[in-house]
């Protein structure tokens, strides 16, 4: 199985900064994108986006789908808009389309509905009401709808289970007339208007056979099956549509099709060139996902030619491929979308730079993506990344920030901050990405990935990926991990307890990793040796000025036994561990099994403290205390795979908790007062919490999250003095 890992380079200082300009090389970056969720409080599907009401701002209609109405949204400049208003169509609306039928600046909607079947177009005003203007029975069995308008004309082409494709003319008045039908050979299921400057017309139809794995090329007119190109494929069409990619005025289509072999899944996109004239240009094809379902053109980094994005519905995933003129395209760029219905590009809030809405019908929101940041004022910015993010790393390069962000998917992106934050590298793993760290303060990042037969690090630079070293390993069931990065004149250490399974016992695993160019991995042993049998956990912990190792045991009376260790040297292949301090805390009961511990100074004297957590209870043991046990309040129930760790989030020096909720999808933040006391819990919403990683931005305190549920990484700020974050975030 090939997972994969994202790369962000950002500089936090600059991290909203101005996107791409015009004059740069072509298809080199794009934009990074932040996520904006918004109540739509019913359950729509497909979207049109046109200002429907006058006032020079984008508003978004979608379709509703318990009623069948139309649900409009009304929005200004700011990527805000009102609640919905419904228009009630007749029958149930199943596609629209945005134009301006009667050619007075105000949007209107072509609106196809079942049941009685109608084409109908509805006609927007200043008053925020649209007007049903005129209407056509609809060919029975009709499924889609395309519009398209050029030459101050408007046309409807309507495909579905009959022949050919209808064709409607849209008067100014918004009456429609039924003219000749064209293409009709066959039946088809997806339809593409090429751009044309020649056909008054209108460009020519792409259209996708619905019997056949075949691509047919019409002319746009009455007799439009003389001259048609036929294309014929070997495997399914998942979905059609074209541009002028390499910018010689004719058009190339662009196919996403199924699999060559069952078991696959791992579709491709076709990219034909100047489809229909004998130019030479061979075809491309290039990487997608499992089931492309949307396949959009625009200018997505504002180089002047148009990119390829395209939706997998499957894997909840959106593809950027930038196009590079007569060069190709770009290696793809996946961002995690969740289960949306479908995708749409406009620019919203008139800043010029493309924004993609998405419908979410499960959640009932409208999920929108800008490069522009909607206010640069609020408490969290959440960045787009790849779908289910799980890990980051952070280290500072000269006058970038360089974050590693391991997920779930099958390819490895770079966010690279420069001039401005933009997407730019992709690279891939043999297995799955579990673990990542910074090396001393080297910018060196390490990342670990795992397979049932293997540990393989990769050592991740700016612009590559290299594979260090690989460890056979008989079975890997890691219940926790720590990296000593070798500071204060300690080892670089890698320590893992495996709980092993049925047939091979619970160890602890230790490498020593040691760097001459690239780093190199090594197992080591440890002496005196701990019983992996009765550990708990090991964790880094400070011994005076010195980082050693915390290792939780249950000793045979049955009570907790945490004890402290220094590293000596390293002999042989074998680390000496120096005993400094062995403490027992509370009787050990396997029906409440702890399954977090954290070890650090909680109340700043520069000695260990104990955190441990169970289901029904968490003890705070304080070294200011003698380690006697306190219930730490605000922490009554944490389930076994919550996300808990201690982070100087503001970054005055006192170590803060996090708790993240998966099934609330909450993360609660408590602020230490530095003697071990933490404040009143601040929630905030729509958060899967993954990782987190304390950086900044412009001197003010950033915490970076890997979010899961939303595929972003949310950078939640601190001004100084802050004792609250205000932050909001769309309902569940």
């Amino acid at each position: 199985m090939i997972t994969s890992v994202t790369l962000l380079l950002l500089t936090l200082t600059t991290a909203l900064a101005e996107p791409p300009q015009k004059n740069m090389a072509i298809g080199t970056v794009v934009p990074a994108f932040c996520r904006y969720d918004f109540p739509a409080t019913l359950a729509i599907s497909k979207l049109a986006v046109g200002d429907f009401n006058g006032d020079k701002h984008l508003d978004i209609a979608a379709l509703e789908q318990r009623t069948g109405k139309i649900a409009v949204f009304y929005g200004n400049s700011r990527l805000e808009f009102a609640s919905p208003k419904l228009v009630a169509v007749a029958g149930k609306a199943i596609d629209l389309k945005a134009t301006d039928a009667n050619r007075d600046g105000i949007s209107d909607l072509i609106v196809l509905s079942d049941a009685p079947e109608k084409i109908a177009c509805y006609i927007g005003g200043a008053l925020e009401k649209m007007t049903l203007q005129g209407e056509l029975d609809a060919e029975h069995g009709t499924e889609k709808i395309y519009v398209e308008t050029r030459f101050s004309k408007t046309t409807v082409f309507a495909i579905g289970q009959w022949r050919g494709v209808d064709c409607i003319e849209v008067s100014s008045n918004g009456e429609l007339t039924r003219m000749a039908r064209r293409a009709s050979e066959s039946a088809y299921w997806q339809l593409a208007v090429t751009e044309s400057v020649e056909h008054r017309n209108g460009g020519d139809l792409l259209l996708a056979d619905a019997t056949e794995r075949k691509i047919r090329l019409a002319r746009n007119s009455a007799d439009s099956l003389a001259g048609a190109t036929q294309l014929r494929f070997e495997t399914d069409v998942f979905a059609v549509s074209c541009a002028d990619f390499n910018q010689n005025q004719l058009p190339d289509a662009v196919i996403a099709l199924a699999p060559k072999r069952a078991g696959e899944k791992s579709a491709l996109l076709r990219v034909i060139y100047d489809v229909g004239v004998q130019t030479g240009t061979p075809p491309l094809t290039l990487p997608c996902g499992e089931s492309p379902s949307i396949i959009l053109t625009d200018d997505i980094n504002g180089d002047g030619v148009k990119d390829l994005l395209v939706l997998d519905r499957a894997g909840q995933t959106a593809f950027f491929y930038l196009a590079k003129g007569t060069s190709g395209f770009s290696d793809p760029i996946s961002l995690g979308v969740g289960g949306v219905e479908d995708m749409v590009v406009a620019d919203l809030n008139g800043d010029r730079k493309p924004d993609i809405v998405f419908a979410d019908e499960q959640r009932k929101r409208l999920v929108i993506f800008s490069i522009t940041p909607r206010d640069e004022r609020q408490n969290i910015e959440r960045i787009v990344t790849r779908a289910n993010p799980i890990a980051l790393a952070a280290v500072r390069r000269r006058q970038q920030s360089l974050l590693l962000v391991a997920g779930k998917a099958e390819t490895v992106s770079v966010l690279n901050q420069e001039k401005h934050l933009a997407y730019q590298k992709s690279f891939v793993l043999e297995s799955k990405p579990k673990f990542l760290w910074q090396v001393q303060d080297s910018g060196e990042l390490l990342c670990l990935a795992e397979s049932p037969e293997k540990l393989t690090m990769y050592q991740v630079k700016s612009t590559s990926l290299e594979k260090a070293a690989e460890l056979p390993i008989l079975t890997l069931n890691v219940a926790s991990a720590e990296f000593w990065n070798g500071d204060g004149g300690a080892p670089t250490l890698l320590m893992l307890l495996d709980e092993g399974n049925q047939e091979i016992l619970p160890r602890v695993l230790t490498y020593h990793v040691s760097r001459d160019g690239a780093p190199h991995i090594d197992e080591i042993s440890l002496y005196p040796e701990l019983p992996a049998e009765k550990m708990l956990f090991i964790n880094k912990a400070r011994v005076g000025k010195k980082t050693g190792l915390a290792a939780l045991s249950v000793n045979d009376n049955q009570m907790l036994a945490a004890r402290l260790f220094e590293f000596g040297s390293i002999e042989a292949r074998r680390l000496k561990l120096v005993e400094t301090k062995q403490l027992v805390l509370v009787p050990y009961s396997a029906d409440d099994a702890l399954h977090t511990a954290l070890v650090e100074d909680f109340d700043g004297d520069q000695k260990p403290d104990w955190l441990l957590i169970s289901q029904t209870k968490s003890l705070l043991f304080l070294s200011s205390k003698r380690y006697r046990a306190e219930r730490l309040r605000g922490l009554r129930r944490v389930d076994k795979h919550e996300f808990i760790r201690a982070i100087d989030v503001n970054q005055d020096k006192k170590l803060d908790l996090l708790v993240g909720n998966r099934q609330k999808a909450t993360l609660t933040i408590m602020l230490n007062s530095g003697k071990g006391v933490f404040s009143v819990p601040i929630v905030i919403d729509d958060i899967d919490a993954q990782d987190a990683k304390s950086l900044k931005h412009d001197g003010v305190p950033v915490l970076a999250v890997a979010n899961a549920r939303l595929h972003t990484i949310d950078f939640i700020r601190f001004p100084q003095g802050m004792k609250t974050v205000v932050v909001s975030a769309a309902p569940r």
